[in-house]
């Protein structure tokens, strides 16, 4: 879900993509915004609205077309419930172009346009409907680090391409997707003339076409293509537009608006760029689209102004007494003057604190001077006495540890000495090998390690014995010798995580040889060893 705080930025940046006219007016603060669901295009078709785009329904499209007045309709198609079959719905896709309409469609399931542009022979193009997933280190090129949400990357045109398309994805390289498909292109259509965007090269795709593990994109495989101009099949002679692109969640409100808590993303700019590319056309003059099919998962939407439904009304204002404040200020303050000068008159913090009678108060006021002496006098000699008694005593400071042990935490260290920073720098490094490589040492010395001999990555394990009630003794004599790599072995950078997976192997290695269930042969076994059963140390 998108929560209120996120959309706040949404209300600051819908107003950049309004008309001029309508930002040069003081707009009034935005109510407040509740929960926006992060998977609906409620935001996308909210662009629509500003555009004032009104939406149509199919019956409707169906007597514009017996008319032959699409020419001013845009078919937007976002994904599909079904993969392998073509759903009714994509007819659309393909009359809005040969009327001078425009068309947007966006899947990631598989879809074949040959059927869509029947008047095309041979194959044109079709969405693999295969995942696509990031392969490479390099975690700049997935959004929020995730394999499966590669960023978009725009295409140069050609030598003497030109078209308003190509201006769909200039400048922007943080367009984020989430588990996109890919897009073949076969023929060079009109409508996909010109491959505006691709998947970074290093991504790799599983499909139909590869049933074990996954494969390299072919370079046909892109992410988006479109086209725009005049058809010689339009006998309207006006120009089309059209783009295709391998997945929808590019469009979703999560991904338009991300949480603060995620990376920005340059989705909404393009989503306003595809509804001015959709909408705006110019062509033997200036003209514009002013209606719209909407269709998301195979639902026609009927509202483009729907995102108001999420917006929560401001609560009425309180009323107020119509009251004169000037007057009542005065009040207040002659009220407040007489109150003071009639305790100053009556002596009234003398009486409060000492009594009525005169003679009363003198006692009072002695006997309170007197404790208040006494007071400050037990305080100066306890402060005298305890610097001196602090510039006397001697600082002991416990013995250093030995080597290869670390120091035993007592009362006596000072928090702010050697042993502190060299904690401090040891969780900065995130580096914790010089205390387990301690207590390892210790368990194994407990045990009478006595390495038999040196080699280049330390001194090797003797030979171990392991009782017959263990379980697994296989697992437990690699647990050992992990353990001991790290005990004696090449130093190596332990981190917090890494010895939070380790703890609980050495906590049973050492209750394990506390029971009796390992030992070192040069050793042997401790005696009366205590069965435990069936162990799975």
């Amino acid at each position: 879900m998108i929560r209120p705080p996120y959309l706040l930025a949404l209300a600051v940046v819908i107003p950049v993509f309004m008309p001029a006219q309508v930002t040069a007016q003081p707009a009034p603060a935005p109510p407040p915004l509740v929960d926006i669901p992060g998977q609906g295009s409620e935001i996308f078709r909210w662009l629509f609205h500003l555009a004032k785009i009104e939406p149509l329904t199919v019956a409707e499209a169906q007597d514009r077309i017996r008319v032959g007045s699409f020419q001013d309709v845009i078919v937007v198609v976002l994904g599909f419930h079904r993969t392998g079959v073509l759903p009714d719905h994509l007819q659309w896709v393909g009359r809005a172009p040969e009327a001078g309409g425009a068309a947007l469609v966006a899947a990631d399931k598989q879809v074949d346009f040959t059927a869509t542009f029947h008047s095309a022979p041979g194959d044109i193009a079709k969405i693999t409907g295969g995942s696509v997933l990031g392969m490479g280190k390099d975690r700049d090129w997935f959004f929020m680090g995730q394999p499966r949400s590669p960023f978009v990357e725009s295409r140069r045109p050609p030598l003497g391409a030109t078209g308003p398309e190509w201006e769909l994805f200039k400048g922007l390289n943080r367009i984020a997707t989430s588990q996109p498909s890919a897009l073949k292109v076969s023929s060079r259509l009109v409508e996909f003339r010109s491959v505006l965007a691709q998947l970074p090269k290093t991504c790799q795709t599983t499909d139909s076409g590869t049933p074990f593990g996954s494969r390299p994109l072919d370079p046909n495989e892109v992410f988006a293509a479109g086209g725009s101009g005049l058809l010689p099949r339009n006998p309207s002679r006006l120009g089309f537009r059209f783009l295709a692109l391998s997945d929808p969640n590019v469009f979703l409100n999560g991904m338009l608006v991300p949480p603060d808590t995620q990376e920005p993303t340059d989705n909404l700019e393009f989503a306003n760029r595809v509804v001015k590319f959709l909408s705006e056309e110019e062509v033997g003059g200036k003209r514009k689209r002013t209606h719209c099919l909407f269709i998301h998962n195979g639902q026609q939407v009927t509202r483009f102004d729907d995102l108001q439904s999420f917006l929560r009304p401001s609560p009425p204002p309180i009323p107020l007494p119509n009251l004169d404040w000037n007057k009542l200020q005065e009040k207040l303050i002659d009220y407040g003057n007489d109150l003071i000068d009639r305790v100053q008159e009556n002596d009234g913090l003398n009486r409060a604190a000492l009594g009525h009678d005169p003679d009363v108060q003198d006692q009072r006021l002695r006997a309170f001077l007197k404790g208040l002496l006494i007071v400050l006098s037990g305080w100066a000699v306890w402060f005298i006495v305890s610097k001196v008694w602090s510039a006397r005593r001697v600082q002991n400071h416990p013995p250093p540890p030995p080597a290869g042990r670390t120091a035993p935490v007592t009362e006596n260290i000072p928090r702010n000495g050697v042993f502190d920073r060299r904690e401090r720098e040891l969780l900065r490094r995130n580096n914790l090998f010089e205390p387990v490589q301690a207590v390892i040492r210790d368990m194994f010395a407990a045990a009478g390690a006595v390495p038999e001999y040196w080699d280049r990555d330390g001194p090797s394990m003797p030979p171990i014995g392991i009782s017959e009630v263990v379980g697994r003794p296989g697992t437990l004599r690699q647990a050992l010798a992990d353990l001991w790599k790290i005990g004696y072995g090449r130093p190596v950078v332990v981190t917090v995580q890494k010895w939070k997976m380790l703890e609980p192997l050495f906590m049973r290695a050492q209750q394990a040889f506390v029971d009796g269930k390992w030992w070192f042969k040069s050793v042997g076994p401790k005696p009366d060893p205590t069965s435990g059963g069936e162990s799975g140390a």
